[in-house]
């Protein structure tokens, strides 16, 4: 028999989220053999989960429990539901709590990772039309097609080849949360970096099991949906958000974080640079955006920035006029 903990963090302000995410697990098409435990863990939500899905039914092959914790953001929610996974499970699944997966997600993550295959993800829908590897550089480029082979045509399941998924990980996050699989039998102790609570500790996550060397495998098929619930990271993208800036300076501290925790080459440690001054940019440019509407805060935000990286800010007058330069020409983004 198959176990499968599927874990779903939960805090939303908005009712009937968590009933579609629970929804599409009961929907899916399972292997004979394959068992699901979803955890629920309820991060001080406004919208109780319980009265989400208590009117479901549940096939016999589909049960759940529900985690209360006190808010701590879903880094420490994940972790809470691994301490919980019971001892026999085979595979972890994450879903956030307004995503779905299609009928096929499951089924075609047993198939990919097979007997060896530690970590596992596919395409889904982003914005549609527009997909997830739709929208990545590196999916976009015809040259990483050579750090892969195929394994099952008739899924699109590919696996890459031994170390070059840790490269295309540190490159660019291309491995959206809610289509991740692994297996959890080879990393019962690994746990969120509950530090990293405002960007990448999904990222840092998917880092230290590519790390590991072990099989990666992913599927181009679309198998599941995003919505547009509660999301800490997905808020804080807009140039008007109060968040951008906490989530660049999540960024930096995830980017050295990275750079202190695993053992880089030089195209590695390029690459990893390349964020770290990209994300110095956007901090330096931000705040002197930001001074004239709310000087408070920035005067806070130069104090973390000093305190996190002392050389960034010492750079801050040369990348702020780089960034005044791109922004003129419209190609400024972070």
């Amino acid at each position: 028999m198959t176990k499968i903990a599927a874990i779903i963090p939960f805090f939303q302000r908005k009712s009937g989220f968590l009933t579609a995410a629970v929804q599409s697990i009961i929907g899916q098409r399972l292997p004979d053999d394959a068992r699901v435990h979803i955890l629920i863990v309820n991060d001080e939500s406004p919208v109780d989960p319980l009265s989400e899905i208590s009117h479901l039914q549940f096939p016999e092959n589909v049960s759940f429990e529900i985690i209360a914790q006190q808010n701590a953001g879903p880094a420490a929610a994940r972790n809470n539901a691994l301490d919980a996974v019971p001892a026999e499970t085979e595979f972890v699944a994450f879903l956030d709590s307004d995503d779905v997966w299609f009928e096929d997600h499951l089924r075609t993550a047993m198939r990919a990772l097979g007997d060896e295959g530690v970590f596992y993800f596919s395409d889904n829908y982003e914005d549609r039309p527009v997909t997830t590897f739709e929208k990545t550089k590196y999916f976009s480029r015809a040259a990483s097609a050579g750090d892969w082979e195929i394994v099952e045509p008739a899924l699109n399941i590919f696996q890459f080849k031994p170390r070059l998924a840790f490269k295309a990980f540190i490159r660019e996050y291309i491995s959206q949360t809610s289509t991740v699989v692994y297996r959890f039998s080879r990393f019962r102790d690994l746990r969120f970096d509950s530090d990293l609570r405002y960007s990448g500790e999904d990222y840092f996550f998917w880092l230290s099991i590519a790390n590991s060397g072990s099989p990666v495998t992913f599927s181009s098929n679309v198998n599941g949906d995003r919505d547009k619930g509660v999301s800490v990271y997905r808020d804080a993208y807009s140039w008007d958000s109060p968040k951008v800036l906490v989530r660049l300076l999540g960024n930096l501290l995830f980017w050295k974080r990275v750079g202190a925790s695993f053992k880089l080459d030089d195209d590695d440690r390029q690459i990893l640079d390349e964020h770290i001054n990209k994300t110095r940019m956007g901090i330096s440019y931000l705040i002197m955006r930001n001074s004239r509407r709310d000087r408070a805060k920035s005067v806070g935000a130069i104090f973390s920035f000093l305190k996190m990286d002392p050389l960034g800010i010492a750079q801050s007058p040369a990348l702020i006029m780089k960034a005044i330069g791109l922004a003129r020409k419209g190609l400024l983004e972070f």
